[in-house]
């Protein structure tokens, strides 16, 4: 076994792990995950196998024992009858060469087995080989604790995506963490600890969806928490009434919205004020202007404080200075 992919998956098992190694095939193929067998399937590869037959000295009895007969061409016992032994004739084929076969194989093959259930750890993996037994490579897969999820901040965000979602849970941690948004392909997880990791939520249709998180095994599996995500339409600010106030603040200003359902508006800002709270009011959200210096601000809505959507219109903050009287008149 030369590599295993991915190398390490969920202590439930499931994880389809893909062997590669050299001289795997059979007619049943088996792997063995620390002490746990089960069955494999062959995938292919590009192997080539070559039978070739060798030669090996076989040995003389009197190299076996270590012994020098001493004997010449005339047969004499020379230093053997020192020691009363009687060398007779070599049987025949001692002393000549003997014949095996061996076979080469070039390149590699794969094969595709399931990870059984185990507890968390490290185990090696090993292949049934063609020639019977398990190989003795130890390649090693790790068992990881499976990921929980337990809460998400914020809980809701734009179809748009770009939202940045916080994740608590626990077993959070591992070199492939993915997060799982409901039918869009997963996005990476970044990880600040096994119990928070953060996800840029991607593009996907309004609705409630599932997030879920993968940590070992390259997304093949995820958690099974039952935390839901929603996506809301855009909301964008299209009209304001009253369109200018003091600078004081104060003034409840009505926002006339791109999107029907204002009850998803849950703050609004006023130029780089905010996120301020919202409520649905006069067909649209109602939002209480802050104290700010006078001119022009954006005003921008968000469904969950913040992703702001594009803005359309400008407040105006009157100068709140007052002329009383001018001299000479």
């Amino acid at each position: 076994v030369y590599a295993v992919a991915p190398g390490a998956g969920p202590v439930g098992g499931g994880t389809m792990v893909r062997v590669m190694g050299s001289r795997l095939r059979g007619e049943t193929v088996q792997c063995r995950f620390g002490l746990e067998v089960v069955y494999g399937e062959f995938i292919g590869g590009d192997e080539m196998c070559v039978t070739q037959a060798r030669a090996s000295a076989a040995l003389s009895p009197e190299a076996f024992y270590g012994l020098d007969t001493g004997m010449g061409v005339s047969g004499d016992l020379g230093s053997a009858s020192m020691y009363g032994l009687v060398a007779s004739p070599l049987p025949r084929g001692m002393g000549s060469s003997t014949w095996r076969r061996e076979e080469q194989c070039m390149g590699w093959v794969e094969v595709m087995c399931t990870s059984p259930p185990h507890a968390a750890g490290v185990v090696t993996v090993e292949v049934s080989a063609m020639d019977g037994g398990f190989s003795t490579s130890k390649v090693e897969f790790e068992y990881q604790a499976a990921a929980v999820v337990l809460s998400l901040q914020p809980a809701s965000g734009p179809d748009a995506g770009v939202s940045i979602v916080k994740v608590s849970g626990e077993h959070l941690i591992g070199a492939d963490a993915l997060c799982g948004f409901g039918s869009s392909d997963p996005v990476h997880a970044e990880m600040v600890s096994s119990a928070l990791v953060k996800c840029e939520a991607p593009a996907h249709a309004p609705g409630m969806i599932a997030l879920e998180m993968s940590t070992s095994d390259q997304g093949q599996q995820f958690s099974r928490s039952g935390m839901v995500y929603e996506y809301t339409d855009e909301a964008v600010v299209v009209g304001l009434e009253p369109r200018e106030g003091p600078q004081g603040g104060g003034t409840v200003v009505r926002m006339a919205l791109s999107i029907v359902d204002a009850m998803v508006v849950s703050g609004c800002r006023f130029g780089t004020i905010g996120p301020l709270a919202g409520r649905r009011g006069g067909g649209g959200a109602e939002c209480a202007a802050p104290a700010h210096e006078g001119g022009l601000v954006m005003v921008a809505a968000s469904s969950n404080g913040e992703v702001w959507g594009a803005s359309e219109v400008a407040y105006e903050y009157r100068s709140s200075a007052v002329v009383y009287a001018v001299a000479p008149g």
